[in-house]
């Protein structure tokens, strides 16, 4: 694959997932070093239902719910897809390494983060913002009203 195509694809991708790993693979293109080893995820445009069946979305966080649903929400967000209502989610989308230690300790290290293809946000250890703040109990209500405005 070459640099080019590489490139292209991270602009259209949802999540790019930025690995430390330092196992050999194809070469990569030159990036900041905090982007050593990287694998794309994105979605085939190929596959997006015509714009007649796109719908408007809400998607409701908290910060209760972590990895999956940020994962999701984060998705959503970068592509422009839907409207984050709630809170502040958690920051967990990452993936870490244990180590057991000789004194019996352990160490975890981050080895994965996910960051936005789109912006290069990095949502580990923040989070994904809500575009509009809500409350547990106004969450579905407010969800409501900004979905009956988009129709």
């Amino acid at each position: 694959m070459s640099t080019d195509t590489e490139h292209n694809n991270l602009a259209r991708g949802s999540l790019r997932l930025a690995s430390q790993s330092a196992e050999a693979e194809e070469p990569k293109p030159k990036l900041p070093r905090q982007f050593v080893n990287f694998t794309f995820y994105s979605a085939r445009p190929e596959w997006r239902l015509p714009d007649m069946y796109q719908l408007p979305l809400a998607i409701i966080l908290n910060d209760r719910g972590g990895s999956g649903p940020e994962v999701l929400a984060a998705d959503l967000k970068e592509n422009k897809r839907a409207t984050i209502v709630g809170g502040k989610s958690i920051g967990c989308m990452g993936a870490t390494s244990i180590t057991n230690m000789t004194d019996g300790s352990r160490l975890a290290v981050v080895v994965q983060e996910f960051v936005g293809a789109n912006t290069g946000t990095i949502y580990n250890n923040v989070g994904v913002l809500p575009d509009f703040q809500a409350d547990d109990v106004t969450a579905v209500d407010k969800a409501i009203e900004i979905l009956k405005q988009k129709l």
